[in-house]
């Protein structure tokens, strides 16, 4: 469901909920429009005059007693009748008092009337009032029927950008739509602390800032795939998704990570330079890499199929992380490495290796001189 909330002044509100409904009717995936403003009722006002009544020795509460007198049956007394008690009550007979006029004849006192102490009018009140911060508002209520969640609520929105409500009055979205983006900012920021993470662990594990930079440099090839992938299926970005796009961050990352492990160390231990190692690394670490990443997908097919109505909740998870992971295996063995090369380069570039030369002297052997 989604809820408008629309703060301001009562009769603005009252214009704005109409005009939300309005413009609302015509948006494509949402039935049930409706809205809390259900019209108004009458009453009537007594607006006591205060002066008048201490003149008489009243005061607004003593009126306020007396005219409920007259409105409300009162117990008198009790009778017994044939050996059952009967109750009786004291009525005044409602239809002789709906009027301003008639209230106003009403005796509080022995020659004082209602109308002498107050100033009776007929006025109309709303049948429920809500508020919102502190403000009056409305709510206007629809239910989405269309499975693109995410695309209604943007229509909706833009539906009320565009709409010119009256002065004091705003319009927004509550209720699922509102928690939606609240969940939506979450994970966000879950996927921050997750980058921040992945990236500090790797950090402390290869010694060096650079390569786990390098390795991060794999989670916009997911979205290469993961995106794409929500088109092609017709599903939209949601919270599931949202999460498929969290999973991938610890996923893809992993594939990068054995095969730059494993240039790292051929570089190290065998002595192998760059282009040798990434060579030796990428032939090494295919095969384990697309076991991984093809054992992840068919393990994931069936969810992102959707074969039963429970499963459609969840499809849009699975078509992210299998999109996300077809990209990220193919351009990691294409990309990955021509990156790493080329910082690999720049890093030798502005942080030359020291180089030797041999010294000789008349009394001593050859030497090397680092300079």
């Amino acid at each position: 469901m989604t809820r408008l909330l629309l703060p301001g002044f009562a009769e603005a509100v009252e214009e704005g909920s109409a005009a939300v409904q309005e413009a609302l009717a015509g948006v494509d995936g949402i039935a049930d429009l409706s809205s809390n403003v259900l019209g108004e009722r009458p009453e009537i006002v007594i607006d006591v005059d205060a002066g008048a009544a201490t003149t008489a020795g009243l005061n607004a509460a003593t009126l306020a007693a007396a005219v409920r007198s007259f409105l409300t049956p009162i117990p008198a007394t009790a009778l017994t009748i044939d050996g059952a008690e009967v109750s009786v009550i004291v009525n005044t007979d409602p239809a002789a008092i709906v009027t301003p006029e008639a209230l106003a004849s009403l005796p509080i006192a022995p020659g004082v009337v209602l109308g002498d102490l107050s100033e009776i009018s007929e006025a109309s009140t709303p049948i429920a009032v809500t508020h919102f911060d502190g403000n009056r508002s409305a709510e206007v209520s629809a239910t989405i029927t269309d499975p693109n969640f995410g695309a209604v609520n943007m229509e909706v929105q833009a539906v009320l950008d565009d709409l010119a409500l009256p002065d004091g009055v705003e319009a927004g979205l509550g209720g699922s739509a509102e928690q939606q983006q609240e969940s939506f900012a979450g994970i966000l920021t879950a996927m921050v602390i997750a980058v921040a993470l992945v990236y500090l662990s790797m950090v402390a594990t290869f010694g060096s800032l650079l390569t786990p930079f390098v390795i991060l440099l794999t989670l916009p090839l997911a979205a290469i795939g993961a995106f794409p992938a929500l088109a092609l299926t017709g599903r939209e970005l949601g919270l599931p998704a949202m999460l498929g796009l969290l999973m991938l961050i610890g996923i893809v990352v992993t594939n990068t990570i054995v095969m730059l492990e494993f240039v790292e160390r051929l570089k190290r231990e065998e002595g192998l330079n760059t282009l040798e190692a990434l060579k030796l690394g990428a032939e090494t670490r295919l095969r384990p890499i697309l076991m991984t990443a093809l054992v992840t997908i068919l393990a994931l097919t069936p969810l992102a199929l959707g074969l039963s109505e429970g499963a459609l909740l969840s499809a849009s998870l699975a078509t992210v992380v299998i999109g996300g992971l077809v990209s990220s295996t193919f351009l990691t063995l294409f990309v990955i490495p021509s990156v790493y090369s080329l910082f690999d380069s720049l890093k030798h570039r502005f942080n030359p290796k020291p180089t030797e030369k041999t010294v000789t002297g008349p009394d001593s052997q050859a030497q090397p001189e680092v300079v």
